[in-house]
């Protein structure tokens, strides 16, 4: 049996680029400079659209995160919304964000498992 791909919507990945930014105390603007993307153009991805591939790639640095760790995180908020915002927020994404097991745990142990 061949694995199964599991893609994020178009939301959650918005929504994670979005918690990032704030975590990060950066502007819509700041992430544009940082980026090399205009100021609409994070705006956009910030309300899922203009999600493609090197748009990702220009936002996930100055984010602190890679395009891998972006797209599970967005997995993950589709499968638990609250849980992976209470990891954002509280702070320990910085551990998980070092590990992709240690995102693992701080994600499963949010949601109970």
């Amino acid at each position: 049996m061949s694995p199964v791909a599991i893609v994020p919507t178009n939301q959650a990945i918005a929504s994670v680029i979005r918690l990032l930014r704030k975590q990060a105390t950066l502007t819509q603007g700041r992430l544009s400079q940082e980026s090399g993307l205009s100021q609409p153009a994070i705006s956009e991805m910030e309300r899922g659209s203009r999600l493609d591939l090197d748009n990702l790639r220009a936002i996930a640095s100055p984010l602190g995160i890679s395009v891998w760790q972006l797209m599970r995180m967005a997995e993950m908020l589709d499968k638990s919304p609250d849980a992976i915002r209470e990891i954002v927020t509280s702070g320990t994404i910085a551990e998980a964000l070092l590990d992709p097991s240690e995102m693992e745990s701080l994600f499963s142990a949010a949601i109970g498992e």
